[in-house]
């Protein structure tokens, strides 16, 4: 089978965003291969028209499949993305993140990919106060998972300088939507959405002041879409909403749809969180012709109609505007 410059592997590919970035690959065009062992995503996330492999990006017979299917371009979302687990658990959180990542670099290379394009996260940053923050900020991650992404991006960056392998990497804000994992892990607007909609208080973490930069699932898509499109290469980029909002308000947010006044519980920080993290998404907007479409509050709503319908809990009406 020749190279197809419509073949992409999406590693992680029945992951939330995993899942939604290989429909609309499809959509568009592409034959979309999966590469994912299950242990976060969900088989029923994967679109029919994809071809499945269920295995860890760390396996010896992940070369079978780049021999087999002559991917043109690989997108590298598979990962432990858990900061508080990769402070109980840092050899694991290295094995998955740089390990994994070393693995898929040496078999790009060894195939000719085109093009590595890498979802990596705000966590690189740390607690740094220059905020918004620029691609250029000094790294200094307070977690494991935080320098294990780092230590990911720099090999990625190693191996354009020394095999001129094409790279792409997009530093991800916190994503949320519909079809993310339900869950301690699932992000903290969907699982402040699943217990609100079920008349539960939502449980914070410290004091709620802290803020993030909350982006919709399928702006996040777009950014990676271009970044497919796009003839330019080898740089980082922040896909970002250039704003923050703190926890707290994301509660009252939901309160407001739910017309709800359910109070929030407070139990001590986890380790390994970030205070405050909002990302300068200028470059991106340069670069990639893209910017955020979805405001904070019609996510949301996206969010609850999703999750009220899977759950039959019909709470919240349907509406796009």
């Amino acid at each position: 089978m020749a190279k197809n410059s419509k073949t992409i592997l999406v590693t992680g590919g029945a992951g939330f965003i995993g899942s939604w970035l290989s429909k609309e690959l499809i959509k568009k065009g592409y034959r979309v291969i999966i590469v994912d062992n299950l242990s976060s995503g969900s088989k029923e996330n994967i679109p029919s028209q994809a071809i499945f492999y269920k295995i860890d990006i760390r396996d010896k017979k992940l070369e079978k499949i780049f021999r087999k299917e002559k991917p043109h371009s690989v997108i590298h979302l598979a990962a432990q993305t858990n900061a508080s687990y990769s402070v109980a658990n840092p050899k694991l959180d290295a094995d998955i993140n740089i390990l994994g990542t070393i693995h898929l670099l040496q078999l790009s290379l060894r195939f000719k990919i085109k093009k590595f394009i890498f979802a990596s996260s705000a966590a690189v940053y740390g607690n740094n106060k220059h905020l918004p923050l620029k691609e250029n900020e000094m790294l200094s991650p307070i977690s494991p998972y935080g320098y294990s992404k780092m230590s990911a991006e720099n090999y990625i960056i190693l191996f354009n300088k020394l095999y001129k392998l094409p790279f792409i990497i997009l530093r991800l804000s916190n994503v949320y939507g519909p079809y993310q994992k339900k869950g301690d892990n699932g992000g903290v607007i969907n699982l402040f959405c699943q217990k609100m909609l079920n008349d539960e208080r939502p449980s914070i973490y410290g004091s709620g002041t802290q803020s993030r930069d909350f982006i919709f699932v399928s702006d996040v898509i777009t950014a990676f879409i271009k970044s497919i499109t796009i003839n330019k290469k080898n740089f980082i980029l922040n896909v970002s909403t250039n704003r923050s909002e703190s926890v707290l308000h994301i509660v009252k947010i939901i309160n407001n749809q739910l017309n709800k006044k359910l109070s929030p519980r407070y139990l001590p920080s986890k380790s390994g969180d970030i205070k405050d993290s909002v990302l300068n998404n200028s470059k991106a907007k340069k670069i990639l012709s893209w910017k955020p479409r979805v405001k904070i509050e019609k996510g949301i709503k996206e969010t609850l109609y999703f999750l009220s319908k899977i759950d039959k809990i019909k709470k919240i009406p349907h509406n796009k505007k």
